[in-house]
């Protein structure tokens, strides 16, 4: 009865915009996500790979869609599981968090498995993160570490030097918009001033995890500090 995946649109496809900046075929080239622009066709091309296994059915809804926004096209691949055991394999979640005014001096908690859809216990693996770290075209954010906590561990097995590096560009990235395999920054201007409109002040990055997925037992809680000392007044959202 609990959606395995509540997202927007956009994040969840790994830019906090679906606004262009630079024109570019690829907003996101990812390796298991992607947002290509057929300018032939005018459309835009929104695309996942992640594997999503399902037992018994599957239900796939978007929301939010009002009459004449847009011409929604869609195409659902899937195959048959060979037998086994259901136990042994897991199914894709993709969980959401809106945190429009972050608490001075405390970690943002972008999930903890704990007790999400119904459930205490969770077993499986972290795999990424897509995330937006201003609406105000502000880099400094990004001076805030990431902190994963697994298994109710009270120290953090993983611990980063900051969001930037996170997603794949020290120094903010050097403040360009860029997209690779598994990191990138693919929207948000160098700085408001040279914005181009309310959009291009969007910031935003992505992590996508594979050969280096962190699994966990029991709990996963992801959190990332907002500033340098959790000083930031900034609008944060995450799909993790």
């Amino acid at each position: 009865k609990y959606p395995s995946i509540d997202a927007p649109l956009c994040l969840f496809f790994g830019a906090g915009t679906l606004y262009n900046r630079d024109a570019r075929e690829y907003l996101v080239k990812g390796f298991p996500i992607n947002i290509r622009y057929d300018y032939a066709n005018k459309r835009v091309e929104l695309a996942c790979y992640y594997p999503m296994p399902f037992f018994k059915s599957a239900k796939i809804e978007l929301t939010g869609v009002r009459p004449g926004d847009a011409k929604i096209r869609y195409e659902i691949r899937y195959e048959l599981q060979g037998g086994g055991d259901a136990r042994r394999s897991s199914y894709f979640h993709a969980s959401y968090a809106d945190i429009p005014v972050p608490q001075p001096g405390k970690d943002m908690t972008w999930l903890d498995t704990r007790s999400i859809e119904g459930h205490a216990d969770w077993s499986g693996n972290f795999v990424g993160t897509s995330f937006v770290f201003s609406h105000n075209a502000n880099l400094g954010t990004l001076e805030g570490d990431p902190r994963f906590f697994f298994d109710d561990s009270k120290t953090s097995q993983a611990y980063g030097t900051g969001t930037e590096e996170w997603g794949g560009g020290g120094d903010y990235w050097g403040g360009k918009n860029m997209t690779l395999p598994f990191v990138g920054h693919p929207c948000g201007a160098t700085k408001k001033s040279e914005a181009k409109n309310e959009k291009d002040m969007i910031e935003s990055g992505y992590r996508f995890l594979l050969a280096d997925l962190m699994p966990f037992g029991r709990r996963a809680v992801i959190r990332f500090e907002h500033g340098g000392e959790n000083l930031s007044t900034e609008h944060y959202e995450a799909v993790t």
